[in-house]
């Protein structure tokens, strides 16, 4: 199941900033949702069942085999890296919305 949010206030599905790939529920993906949408930063939401999940586990599309998972992608929309592990990605979001204390 993939769902597309566009969350900033201009309304521009041209330039998504990141993809926030996690399960159908809340959990640690809600604090990443909710950094982006207080950051004013626009995101594509991901959702990943189970029995999909242990499919694509150990491929190259989830890299730390866990989730939740943020895909960076530049100005043309290309990929530039994912980063895994909630805080990391939290931290990331943190310090490009500057919501994160320095």
């Amino acid at each position: 199941v993939k769902q597309d949010i566009n969350n900033n206030n201009n309304n521009n599905n041209d330039s998504i900033d990141i993809k926030i790939t996690y399960f159908p529920f809340g959990g640690r993906g809600t604090a990443l949702r909710l950094a982006s949408f207080i950051g004013n930063l626009t995101f594509e939401d991901e959702f990943i069942s189970f029995p999909n999940f242990k499919k694509i586990r150990h491929k190259e599309c989830i890299k730390w085999c866990t989730l939740p998972q943020i895909t960076i992608y530049d100005k043309y929309y290309d990929e530039t890296s994912k980063i895994g592990q909630s805080n990391t990605c939290l931290r990331y979001i943190g310090f490009r919305c500057n919501l994160y204390p320095l």
